[in-house]
């Protein structure tokens, strides 16, 4: 991913939709449909069918990664079509990295908020109700403890992705 030129791609690619995700709380498909096709035919006319595998393998792992808090109603599809298309555009050797390094980020807005909010202790509590939930074996979303709840505290999940593709492209080693 040494290119300038998918770099560049990229970052315009997240920040767009960092922002789509700021103002309007989502993440237009064209914009993740684009950001696939793109990367697919980047990474293919690079490096041919290996950069195709590698490609579309990290499309695959992308939304692994984030399937299953989708299932739970943590998070938005949109959020995870992004890990997606940008798995696509990193490949899979480089999506966990960007993957955990936008949990990280995400943690730290949702901590930001929490205090903000002066919520810290209710989502200390509410954390520990929903990891018990998971350790239970309950991938359904719980009651209370999802992104449907109105009253519930929330983050753009697809910001923390854009700060973390930054940080990534920038200061990550490719």
């Amino acid at each position: 991913m040494a290119n300038p030129v998918i770099k560049i791609f990229i970052l315009a690619s997240v920040t767009a939709a960092g922002i789509w995700d700021l103002r309007y709380r989502r993440i237009p498909n064209w914009l993740i449909v684009l950001t696939v096709l793109l990367s697919l035919s980047w990474h293919s006319f690079h490096d041919g069918l290996s950069g195709l595998w590698t490609s579309s393998l990290g499309l695959i792992v992308g939304l692994a990664f984030l399937f299953p808090i989708y299932l739970m109603r943590g998070i938005g599809a949109g959020d995870v079509k992004l890990m997606g298309a940008l798995g696509a555009a990193v490949t899979f050797k480089h999506i966990f990295t960007l993957f955990v390094i936008s949990a990280i980020i995400a943690g730290i807005m949702a901590i930001f908020q929490a205090i903000w909010s002066k919520a810290l202790l209710k989502t200390v509590k509410n954390m520990g109700r929903l990891g018990k939930h998971v350790l239970l074996g309950r991938l359904k979303p719980h009651a209370e403890l999802n992104i449907d709840n109105d009253h519930a505290l929330k983050i753009p999940f697809g910001v923390s992705v854009t700060f973390a593709t930054w940080l990534f492209v920038f200061f990550g080693r490719q």
